[in-house]
C-alpha cells in the first residue's frame, strides 16, 4: 500500500511538467487503484464504508472492481507503448470495453451471490467461499484477473525486447515476473475454493496465497516505477566504482606526488583530504590518472638500463604472464626509478621499457593503473617481486 502511494505521488507531477497523454493517465490510474485496493481493506477503513452504504461486504466488491480496473489500466499503458498512437487508440478502447463488460458481469454475479455477513479479515474469504453462489462469483473474478495477467506477461515481455532504455527493459521483465506471481495467486485461489467446497481446512493455504499475491503486486509496482528511479541506482553504482578506484590509486599517486609535487593541480591539505569523497568524482578520478601519468613521465630519466632489465627478470621469474607480467614490471621499474630519483641518480640516456603504456579511454587507464598501484604496494611490503638490496637498496620509497 505504501509503495503504491509513493508511486502515485511520485508520478503525479508528470501531469504538470510534461504533456498529458493516455499512457501517463493510465499509469496514474494503475497506481491509484493499487493503493485503494489495499487501503479499502484496512480494519479502520471498511467499517466506515459499510455504514455509509449500509452493507457490510461493500468493500469486497469495491476492491474486486478496483483490481479489474488496474489490470485494464496497465494494459492500456503497454498498448500505447507498443503501438503507434493511431493504432493504439482503437486497441485500447477495445481492451477497456472488454474489461468494462467483465466488470459489469462481475457486479451482477456478486449481487446474485450477495454474502450478508461480514467476518473478520482472517476468515472472511474462507467463510464466504462456503456459499456456492459466492464461490462461483469468485471463480469468475479470478478468471478475469488471470486472463489480464497472462496478457500483461505477453505484452511486457514483448515490449522489453524493443525498449531502448536498459532500466525500462528491466522494469518490463519485473512486471512480467510480478504478473506470474499473481497467476500463481489465482491458481492458489482456485484450489482454495475447491478445498473449501469439499470441506478441507484451507486456513494455512489462505495465508500462503495472500503472500504470493502481495509479492506479485509489489513486483509489478517496482517494475512500473523502476524506469524512473533505476538510473539513479546506476549513478550511485558508477560513483562508488569511481571512488573505489580513486582510493586504490592513492598509494601510487602519493609516492609520485612526493617525488614530483608539480604534477598536482591542487595539492592536498592532508592524506585524508586526498581520499575524501568528491561530488564530481569522475573529474577528480580523471585528474588523478593524469597526474599519475605525468609522474610516470617525470621518472623516466631516473630509470637505469640495468634496473629496467632487473625488473623484467624478477617479474618473469615470479611466473607471471600477459597483463599481470606487464603490471609487475611497471611496478618494479617505478620503485627503482623512485629510489634513483631520491638519490638524484639520473640515467645516462633514455631507455625503452618493456612495460605497457596505458592506452584507450579513461576506464581502461584506471583499470591498468589500479593494478599497478596494488602491485607497487606489494613491492614496498617486500613480497614476491620486490627488488633485492643490491638492485634498489633497502630504503627505497
Amino acid at each position: 500500500m505504501v509503495g503504491a502511494l509513493i508511486a502515485l505521488l511520485y508520478t503525479l507531477p508528470r501531469l504538470v511538467h510534461s504533456s498529458i497523454n493516455v499512457a501517463t493517465i493510465a499509469i496514474l490510474v494503475y497506481f491509484a487503484c493499487s493503493f485503494l485496493s489495499f487501503f479499502l481493506g484496512l480494519e479502520f477503513v471498511w467499517p466506515h464504508l459499510a455504514r455509509l452504504f449500509g452493507y457490510n461486504n461493500i468493500t469486497t466488491i469495491l476492491i474486486h472492481c478496483i483490481v479489474v480496473i488496474l489490470t485494464a489500466a496497465q494494459q492500456v499503458v503497454l498498448i500505447y507503448w507498443l503501438y503507434a498512437p493511431s493504432l493504439a487508440r482503437g486497441k485500447a478502447l477495445r481492451r477497456v470495453a472488454c474489461f468494462g463488460a467483465a466488470l459489469v458481469s462481475l457486479i451482477a454475479l456478486f449481487l446474485l451471490a450477495l454474502p450478508t455477513r461480514r467476518y473478520d479479515a482472517e476468515t472472511a474469504s474462507l467463510l464466504n467461499m462456503q456459499n456456492p453462489r459466492y464461490a462461483a462469483y469468485l471463480c469468475a473474478y479470478i478468471a478475469v484477473v488471470a486472463v489480464g495477467q497472462i496478457v500483461t506477461i505477453r505484452m511486457s515481455i514483448r515490449f522489453s525486447g524493443i525498449a531502448r532504455r536498459s532500466w525500462l527493459r528491466r522494469g518490463m521483465r519485473i512486471v512480467a515476473v510480478g504478473a506470474a506471481f499473481i497467476l500463481l495467486y489465482c491458481a492458489a485461489r482456485y484450489l482454495e475454493v475447491i478445498g473449501v467446497q469439499h470441506g478441507a481446512d484451507m486456513a494455512r493455504w489462505d495465508q500462503l496465497q495472500w503472500l504470493v499475491g502481495d509479492l506479485g503486486s509489489l513486483l509489478e509496482l517496482v517494475g512500473w516505477t523502476i524506469p524512473r528511479w533505476g538510473p539513479r541506482l546506476s549513478h550511485i553504482h558508477h560513483w562508488m566504482a569511481d571512488y573505489r578506484a580513486y582510493c586504490r590509486l592513492y598509494p601510487l599517486w602519493a609516492v609520485l606526488y612526493k617525488a614530483t609535487p608539480s604534477i598536482a593541480k591542487e595539492p592536498p591539505y592532508s592524506p585524508a583530504g586526498s581520499l575524501r569523497p568528491r561530488r564530481d568524482i569522475e573529474y577528480h578520478l580523471y585528474r588523478r590518472v593524469i597526474e599519475i601519468q605525468d609522474g610516470r613521465l617525470a621518472l623516466r630519466p631516473f630509470l637505469h638500463q640495468h634496473e629496467a632489465k632487473e625488473a623484467q627478470r624478477q617479474a618473469r621469474d615470479s611466473g607471471l604472464e600477459g597483463e599481470a607480467l606487464q603490471v609487475a614490471i611497471e611496478a618494479l621499474q617505478l620503485r627503482a626509478a623512485l629510489y634513483s630519483r631520491a638519490r638524484q641518480s639520473m640515467a645516462p640516456g633514455p631507455i625503452s621499457t618493456a612495460a605497457m603504456t596505458p592506452e584507450g579511454n579513461l576506464r581502461e587507464q584506471v583499470r591498468w593503473l589500479t593494478m599497478v598501484s596494488q602491485a607497487y604496494v606489494r613491492t614496498r611490503r617486500g613480497k614476491a617481486g620486490a627488488f633485492p638490496r643490491s638492485a634498489a637498496g633497502a630504503s627505497g620509497p
